[in-house]
């Protein structure tokens, strides 16, 4: 109101709300942080999950030579090879480290035909997990009933 004096009562208000607040967005600030590099974090199991669809999907995938369509989860049985995989994957010292084993269940045949395993760079012959997918296998315009092994090792 006009000609109403500031006095010290309400200065006290105001220096108490100032503090006030201000803890209140430090605690605020605080909780935020160490909320906001949880939330960054990615799984393991996710990127063992990307990693692995890389294969079945793009680094060894059957491609149709009219339509250059690629269908996920065909493997070609001649892309099969390690030349194709350190092209489309090629690990750094510290990144996981893969072998890969194809196998193909053909009619007529009593076991399962498999290719000779392959693997990255920097496997080391310790594998932590394993997993298996089923696949289609692409082999000489015939397609079998197929599984990929893909062992997976931290480096």
């Amino acid at each position: 109101m006009p000609g109403e004096e500031f006095t010290g009562e309400r200065m006290l208000y105001y220096l108490a709300f100032g503090v006030l607040f201000s803890i209140g967005g430090l605690v605020l600030v605080i909780i935020l942080a160490n909320q906001g590099s949880g939330i960054t974090l990615v799984p393991d199991s996710l990127k063992e999950y990307i990693l692995v669809k890389r294969f079945t999907d793009d680094c060894f995938s059957h491609q149709d030579i009219d339509t250059l369509r690629r269908y996920p989860e065909h493997i070609d049985w001649n892309k099969f090879n390690r030349d194709n995989l350190e092209e489309c994957y090629s690990p750094h010292d510290d990144d996981l480290a893969f072998r890969l084993t194809l196998v193909r269940n053909e009619i007529g045949t009593p076991a399962p035909i498999s290719k000779n395993p392959i693997t990255t760079e920097n496997w080391k012959e310790r594998a932590e997990k394993i997993i298996t997918k089923k696949v289609l296998v692409y082999d000489n315009k015939n397609i079998y009933e197929g599984e990929l092994k893909v062992e997976i090792e931290n480096v």
